[in-house]
Order: C-alpha cells, then structure tokens, then sequence
C-alpha cells in the first residue's frame, strides 16, 4: 500500500482491499455524493452528503442481518435518516446495482481497514475518521497542550484484564499503521503517538511497527504500551535503541503473584512479567509503571511501592503511575472491581509520603485523560500539579444521565473544573451515587 494524499484528497487502500478503489470509482461515475469511504471492523461505510450534512450507507457481510435490502450474501443499510426521502432511496438503489456487480468478487468477509474520500479539514478529525483503530486524545497539562494518539495495533492479548479498557478492533495491517504513525506526524506535529492494544508486541510486525513511528516526522513522542511478558525472552529489549522520545508505560498491577494474577486473568506470568520489566529498565529505556487501582490491590500499594524502590535503585527507578478503572461496556466485570473514591484517595496519599520518602515518583491521581479521580475528589492542594485536562466529547458525560458512559451531578454545573471534568463511569455512580462530587470554587 502507497498512501496518496492530494489537497483535502486521501486514498489508504492495501492491496487485500483493491477492489475498494473501483467501488468508489463505480459510485462517482453513477453521481453519488460521496464524501468518504470507509473500510472498519466488518463494514464497509459511505458518507454521502446531503443539504448540508451527511448519512451513511452501509454495506456487511451476512444477508441475514437486519437493513434496507438483501443482495446476494451481503446487506445494504443506513444510518444518519429519520426517514427515507426519494434522493436517499435513489442513491441506495444505485449502491444497490454496484452491490450487485461487486458482490461476487467481494470477500467473505471484511477484514482489516481501508479509506478513500475527503479528509475532514481538522487534523484530530482527520485522523479520527481516516484510522478507526486510532484514538485521539488532547488534554491540557502543565507544559502545554498534549494530543496522543493511541495506535490500536492489535486486539490480541495474552492476559485477560477483567477490568480492560481496550475496545476491540480487527488489527490493521503494518503499512496502515505507518501511514497512521506519519499522518500524525505531519497533521499534528508534536504530538504523542502510542503504541497498544490489545498487547502490541504480539504482532509479528510490531518492531517494523515502532521503528516506524520513531521514523515519522513531526511525532516528538512514542510510547510502547505493554504488559512486559513478551520482553522477558521471546523479545529483546536491548536491540531497541533506547530514545529520549521512547517510553514503555508498563503494567504491573501486583507486586505478588496471587494479585497479579487475579487482576491479570492469568496464572504463572508474574515471573515473566518482572523479567520483561527488568530487561526494559536494564537496557537504558525510559519506564513508566502504571497500576489500575482495583479492590484487588488497593491494600497492597504500600507493598507495590516498596518493591518498586526495592527493586530498582535510584537513577533507573521508573515512574509510577496510577490510574482508575474507567469501566467500559466490554468489561462488565470491571464493576466488581471498583473502589469508592472516598476511600481509595487516602489511601493513595499515604502511598504518596512513603514513596516521596524512598525516592519513587509517583504520578498525580489526576495525570490521566480518561483514568483519573474527578478533581473534587483529591485534596486542593494536589490539583494542579501533574494534572491532565482531557478535552471531552459532548456524548462522553452528562449531568445525571447514565446512559453516557461518565456521570455528573447537575451541582457540577457551578464547578469551576466542569469543562475539564467527565465525573465518574456510569457504572461507578449506580453503585456509589454522585454524593462525592462537590463543586469546586475558583479560588479553592
């Protein structure tokens, strides 16, 4: 694949997904107003506009599945319409005639990613629309606006996180990652691109991978997001140049192997699992250890810290960071796992004096996007430094709506934090209420 990129013109088509481009080609010689194409997770999707907006037509494999018309083994449907008018059923018919021809020579099954269209004029947007695998992150923190990309490499893992927050996506093939990885690059220079899953090293191209997004112009920051199994022999840490833009952010959520396992879903990979960490920190690389609070190890911090002071001496001590479940719909058992805040807050303010007193840093509660307390729940001393503003989509939060994925109070309205502030997972408040959040004056 050669990506083709001409003023607000892309084309990302591998060589799997030819037929894409004639598709599309067939579409505009029948007048269709085609703004994208896309090709993601199992459907092939196409934007057409329409008085000024859009709606989607949407062709899947399986002529069982529900939609507006059967043709041979695949089904053509919509989304974006209240209602069918005659310039939407004229432009599903003629999708349907090119459904038609096309379909015998179709595969089975879609697979993988392509796009071909109009690449949206915002960059973020640009990327959001052009790699679905990518998701695109901006927060503010205390050296500026920060914008991650986090590259989905693969939805394969070998552990089995009850609490995982990884959605699942078909795994994009080497050349789109590397076009993700350098589109980056040029449509947001400075930006931070992250390499995750799944578990990213347990794809065969996973060092053609990274060496690609280090290649990439314009990306001032990689990082290798990973549970360290794979480095303890199959992978050598040492044959990665270490890079003062290269970090592993490291999971390790135990310091004992009977809670690491029961926060991993594994057995027996806690010996790996420090082997691959010692191996990264042995070779020179930047590290960052991140532990997911649960109920599981809560009352094992303390001892997490002291292995981590240990076990490490100064100078090539990791980071640790500690982030908080986010409870997505794939893992409805992260809700067994939750921790109320006004309990796990102390807890981790303790943790902070000990590990300030051994020399191990330790990130802010609020340091993440996504995985952090509500600033409310942490003490206002602790609200400024290390702390990450997420920008937040409209349909991620509301006030007191809990089919978002993240729930405030309608009090949190008069905080002066609310537009930087998601509230907590929907799953949390069903189970501990909205109680904790209190708004914050702008003098607090």
């Amino acid at each position: 694949m050669k990506p083709y990129f001409k003023d607000d013109f892309a084309a990302l088509v591998p060589d799997e997904h030819r037929w894409m481009s004639r598709w599309v080609a067939a579409g505009e010689r029948m007048g269709l107003p085609l703004r994208r194409t896309t090709l993601a997770d199992g459907a092939l999707r196409m934007v057409l506009d329409r008085d000024g907006g859009t709606w989607t037509a949407v062709v899947r494999p399986g002529a069982d599945r529900p939609g507006w018309r059967r043709v041979g083994a695949f089904m053509l449907a919509y989304e974006g319409l209240d209602e069918l008018d005659g310039p939407a059923t004229a432009a599903l018919e003629r999708l349907a005639r090119i459904l038609e021809k096309f379909a015998p020579h179709l595969p089975d099954r879609f697979e993988g990613f392509a796009f071909v269209g109009r690449r949206e004029d915002d960059p973020v947007a640009a990327l959001r629309t052009m790699f679905p695998f990518a998701t695109v992150e901006r927060s503010a923190q205390d050296h500026g606006e920060v914008i991650e990309v986090l590259v989905r490499t693969t939805s394969a893992c070998n552990q089995r996180c009850p609490f995982c927050s990884g959605p699942t996506h078909h795994r994009p093939s080497e050349e789109m990652v590397r076009a993700c990885a350098e589109a980056a690059g040029r449509w947001v220079p400075g930006c931070m691109v992250s390499l995750t899953g799944g578990e990213p090293t347990l794809k065969p191209s996973f060092r053609a991978e990274l060496d690609a997004a280090l290649a990439a112009p314009g990306v001032a920051e990689i990082q290798v997001q990973t549970n360290a199994v794979g480095f303890a022999s199959r992978l050598d840490p040492a044959k990665i140049p270490a890079s003062k833009r290269m970090t592993f952010f490291v999971s390790l959520h135990g310091a004992t192997p009977e809670v690491y396992d029961e926060c991993t879903g594994t057995t027996g990979q806690f010996p790996d699992a420090l082997a691959g960490l010692d191996r990264i920190v042995a070779a020179g690389h930047r590290v960052i250890v991140n532990t997911v609070i649960t109920s599981a190890n809560l009352s094992f911090l303390p001892q997490m810290a002291r292995f981590l002071a240990d076990r490490y001496p100064a100078g090539s001590r990791p980071l640790w960071h500690l982030s908080v479940l986010i409870c997505p719909e794939q893992s409805p058992r992260a809700v067994d796992y939750l921790v109320e805040y006004r309990g796990l807050v102390p807890a981790v303010e303790a943790v902070y004096v000990q590990a300030r007193d051994m020399g191990l840093e330790v990130q802010s509660l609020l340091s993440s996007t996504h995985a952090s307390v509500p600033p409310c729940a942490v003490p206002p001393t602790h609200r400024a430094a290390g702390r990450s503003a997420p920008e937040i989509a409209t349909s991620e939060t509301g006030y007191e709506d809990f089919l978002r994925p993240w729930v405030k109070a309608n009090r949190c309205r008069t905080c002066s934090e609310d537009a930087h502030c998601l509230g907590v997972p929907a799953p949390y408040a069903r189970r501990f209420g909205l109680n904790g959040l209190e708004p914050i004056r702008k003098n607090d």
